[in-house]
């Protein structure tokens, strides 16, 4: 295991390597010294002949809060699953179950749902006095590109504020204190530009080779975090009837500082899209009168409709807090994460986003600014039938049938006996506890200080996890 370990090391030495063993990710080695001193959690250790293996390790389930947190600490992170059980392995002939990468995370592609904010990664490059940019925001699919100035790139980050830089080596432009979030990428894959869809590739028909590479960096990174990359070509990032604020005026107007800012005053959004529109009109004040109009038109529309009708208003609120971060699930959905949670959250949040579609053809006459949106709104029926299929099947976990399945394997009968083994191991371990939850199962609890008797009966127990244990 430990060979298998290193071999893929080797592959990914600039990240942490969370390896899959049994219930856990295990880290060793360098790994393992870096994850316990940053998380605060325990570091162990085996001996391998004269070789000391350094230990740290997490519960499966309870992987992502933890790479949260090495990531806002700037570290990267490969995963490394299990990709057979222990049977495939044995059929095969062989003795280590096969182990594969099968996500890389870094600050931009490691989605959140937790988290309204953006989460852009930003590629640069320059040519003479101009810089080329785009940034993609993997979870919503928001894809911009700009062309600006060199001296402008300053303006840019604090505007877009990019949670990833990627640079094509060796270019150097001066980031700032950005520069710790900054990856030079070398573009060693050939052909990269066979992931250019159609619509791409017409965006690019005028574009200069600084151009071209800027966007090609983005989908190396892509490719080589496990991401797919965008199909649409981007949009521009500010167009013609928008401004945009300067590093200074975002500062010294205080529009998104922490304890108090404009963004705090006006943020009453329920939903996390409508936190994120909210921050883009900020960023992006309007320039034509026309324009302005239209959206004073729209807020006189809601203040009206909704704000002075109380049942109306506390109808629209009720649905409201019913939408999740629709965009971020369907990313994840996109990816294979299919967990109930995902799903009924999913289809809840449609069920209700139509629901408030037709509370606003009830209210007309809309706004200019809301009638295209609203009827060009296709009604949908599919995900109705998948919410009750769901609803019926989720009726299957209830209470009685657990019971039924308790009686079927004869659980009952399976506790009287591990509460009589549990009897012979107080006779070895006198203070052991029996013990258990959502991650082991089952399993013996003892004491530091009864170790010692665990290493004198090592043929009866498995080292399952040691909680109280420091070097």
């Amino acid at each position: 295991i430990i060979q298998q370990y290193k071999n893929i090391k080797k592959q990914h030495t600039d990240k942490l390597l969370f390896f899959h063993l049994g219930d856990f990710f295990e880290m060793f080695y360098e790994d393992a010294e870096i994850v316990a001193k940053t998380l605060g959690l325990t570091l162990t250790y085996r001996k391998n002949g004269e070789e000391k293996i350094f230990m740290c390790g997490v519960p499966l389930l309870n992987k992502d809060f933890y790479i949260k947190k090495l990531l806002q600490q700037g570290f990267k992170v490969a995963i490394c699953e299990q990709v057979e059980t222990p049977l495939d392995a044995k059929k095969r002939g062989a003795t280590i179950i096969n182990r594969t990468i099968t996500a890389i995370y870094t600050a931009g592609t490691y989605v959140d749902t937790t988290n309204s904010e953006s989460n852009y990664i930003l590629s640069l490059n320059s040519h003479k006095d101009l810089l080329y940019c785009f940034y993609l925001d993997i979870s919503t699919e928001d894809f911009f590109y700009e062309r600006l100035k060199i001296s402008d790139l300053q303006n840019l980050l604090y505007r877009v504020h990019p949670k990833e830089i990627l640079m094509l080596s060796p270019l150097s432009l001066d980031v700032g204190h950005w520069e710790e979030i900054t990856n030079y990428i070398d573009l060693n894959l050939p052909h990269i530009e066979s992931y250019f869809t159609k619509e791409i590739i017409l965006f690019l028909e005028n574009s200069t080779t600084a151009e071209i590479d800027a966007l090609k960096i983005l989908f190396q990174h892509l490719h080589n975090t496990y991401n797919k990359p965008p199909q649409n070509p981007p949009q521009i990032g500010v167009n013609s009837r928008e401004t945009t604020l300067d590093k200074y005026t975002i500062q010294n107007l205080d529009l998104f500082h922490e304890k108090s800012s404009l963004y705090q005053l006006l943020n009453k959004n329920i939903t996390p899209m409508g936190k994120r529109k909210l921050k883009d009109i900020i960023l992006k004040p309007l320039l034509q009168w026309e324009d302005i109009n239209e959206r004073l038109e729209t807020t006189q529309y809601f203040y009206n409709s909704f704000l002075l009708k109380t049942s109306l208003f506390s109808h629209t609120t009720s649905l409201l807090q019913q939408i999740a971060d629709i965009p971020k699930i369907m990313f994840l959905l996109k990816k294979g994460k299919f967990s109930s949670h995902f799903i009924k959250t999913f289809l809840t949040s449609l069920e209700k986003s139509e629901e408030i579609i037709q509370l606003f053809k009830l209210e007309g006459p809309l706004p200019s600014l809301l009638t295209p949106m609203i009827f060009s709104y296709r009604n949908m029926t599919k995900y109705r039938e998948l919410l009750e299929v769901f609803e019926d099947t989720e009726e299957l976990f209830n209470s009685t049938f657990l019971k039924s399945i308790y009686k079927e394997y004869n659980l009952e009968e399976i506790l009287i006996a591990i509460q009589k083994h549990l009897e012979e191991i107080k006779k070895i371990i006198p203070l052991v506890k029996l013990n258990n939850n959502s991650i082991i199962g089952y399993f013996f609890e003892i004491t530091p200080k009864d170790s010692p008797l665990l290493q004198q009966s090592s043929e009866i127990f498995i080292i399952k996890q040691t909680l109280l244990h420091h070097i």
